[in-house]
């Protein structure tokens, strides 16, 4: 099974190869290629300027439409901007439950957002989360009850950091790795 990364926006030009090669560690056997293959604009469309956001679902359909001759079976998008969804402030990212797309957005797992000095390794382990959670959206698993288990919902950077990176025993069940 392959995944493609698609940079868009504030993230073209980031470097995806780390991301690429955590969501396949934690994806094994599973995933057997990840890679960074394509860069995109920001869909103008998604942006909402009363809220100062981008809808979440815009960006998803605009990923789906931008990769639609894509051979990988899943794609998931990295935005720099900030997401939302219909019933929530913000999103760290949203899927297509059972679905190919999915879409982390970098914007509030980054340390400076909430005032923090930069470091580097802490704003990777929290995009390789979400990157995670959202790619095991789109393999059908639903939020987990285990708040450490990666599928566990995020309602804050908090919830984030306080998540592993992989999937808890019944998470690996259901996923059949």
């Amino acid at each position: 099974m392959k995944v493609e990364l698609v940079a868009i926006g504030e993230a073209l030009g980031r470097d995806l190869q780390d991301l690429a090669a955590r969501i396949t560690e934690v994806y094994q056997p599973l995933i057997k290629e990840c890679e960074p293959t394509l860069e995109l604009t920001v869909p103008r469309e998604a942006f909402n300027p009363d809220r100062g956001q981008y809808r979440a679902s815009d960006v998803l359909r605009y990923l789906e439409e931008s990769t639609r001759k894509s051979k990988a079976t899943k794609i998931l998008g990295v935005i720099g901007e900030d997401l939302y969804s219909s019933s929530l402030n913000f999103v760290f990212g949203q899927a297509r439950c059972l679905g190919s797309v999915a879409v982390v957005s970098l914007y509030r797992l980054d340390p400076a957002f909430y005032g923090q000095n930069p470091d580097d390794k802490l704003f990777g382990d929290r995009v390789a989360k979400e990157a995670v959670h959202e790619l095991g959206h789109t393999f059908g698993l639903k939020h987990c009850r285990n708040s450490e288990c990666v599928m566990s919902f995020s309602n804050s950077i908090v919830d984030v950091d306080r998540k592993q990176r992989f999937f808890c025993d019944d998470c690996y069940r259901r996923i059949d790795l």
